[in-house]
């Protein structure tokens, strides 16, 4: 993607999970806003002539598969990693991987064996099913990583819900106690 396509995505992901409020989108439940309002908003705030086909190629481009567009009821929305209050229907969580994974910074270590993972600023913690992929997010926050391995059979024997947004490598839990976590 180019830089105004990265910069853009970056406002959208914002609007659509931290501050929708900020620019009075027309909320239509379950995490969907109206597309053309997203659309005029974007081309406002960042002075642009961006159209429904840029806003679809943005999409489309996107490595981290964090939007979904229904074009013919004019709607969309971020599919996961919302700071703001919102209810989504529910998503798959059938075939769950054996073991998920979770970078952070090292000095979180001490805090999330202590407390385990938790949401933080989101409504959800996020897993991944790639080792790579906890590595490459842990270390966008610091050099010095540890990556935890989830243990999901448990987890979800238990009571935990992990689900599977967007079908692809995010898995979401309202949180992972800390007996759930292996360091490796």
């Amino acid at each position: 993607m180019d830089e105004q396509k990265v910069n853009i995505s970056k406002f959208m992901s914002g609007l659509l999970r931290h501050f929708p409020e900020e620019y009075d989108l027309n909320y239509t439940g379950n995490g969907w806003f109206c597309l053309t309002e997203v659309i005029d908003c974007i081309n406002n705030e960042k002075n642009t002539n961006m159209t429904l086909e840029d806003i679809q190629s943005i999409i489309n481009e996107s490595s981290k598969n964090r939007y979904e567009i229904d074009i013919d009821k004019n709607i969309i929305r971020a599919s996961y990693g919302h700071s703001i209050d919102i209810t989504m229907e529910p998503y798959n969580t059938n075939d769950i991987p054996t073991h998920l994974y979770h970078g952070t910074a090292q000095s979180n270590l001490n805090s999330i064996m202590d407390s385990g993972l938790i949401p933080q600023n989101r409504n959800k913690v996020h897993l991944t099913d790639s080792k790579s992929e906890a590595k490459k997010v842990a270390k966008r926050h610091s050099k010095v990583i540890k990556i935890f391995k989830i243990n999901t059979e448990e987890l979800i024997s238990d009571g935990f819900e992990i689900a599977n947004p967007n079908n692809d490598s995010v898995y979401t839990v309202s949180n992972v106690p800390s007996k759930y976590l292996t360091i490796l």
